[in-house]
């Protein structure tokens, strides 16, 4: 995450100590409540983003076999590729990674 914040000396210590990795900061400042000395995750904060991220998740493993066929910056029709298409479709594209 590249969204960086400066942090004190005494903040730098504290993060180290506790491991609160970058990340996880640009995370805090993601999904936190704000409060009157800065940001807060409250419980529900964190449910909240989990549940959004458990959703996505499933909406990718749902994606596998989709196929997006473009002309310039269109797309111009998407299908459900079978297995046969699959392989026809990888076969032409040489630095894919074929295992997938």
């Amino acid at each position: 995450m590249a969204d960086t914040i400066a942090l004190s000396q005494h903040a730098r210590q504290r993060c180290a100590q506790r491991g609160v990795t970058p990340d996880i900061l640009a995370l805090i400042r993601q999904i936190a409540t704000n409060v009157p000395d800065g940001l807060f995750v409250r419980k529900k904060d964190a449910q909240r983003r989990a549940r959004d991220l458990r959703h996505q998740a499933e909406q990718i493993e749902r994606l596998g076999g989709k196929t997006l066929v473009f002309s310039e910056s269109w797309v111009i029709t998407t299908y459900h590729a079978t297995s046969t298409k699959a392989r026809k479709l990888l076969r032409r594209t040489p630095d894919r990674d074929q295992d997938n």
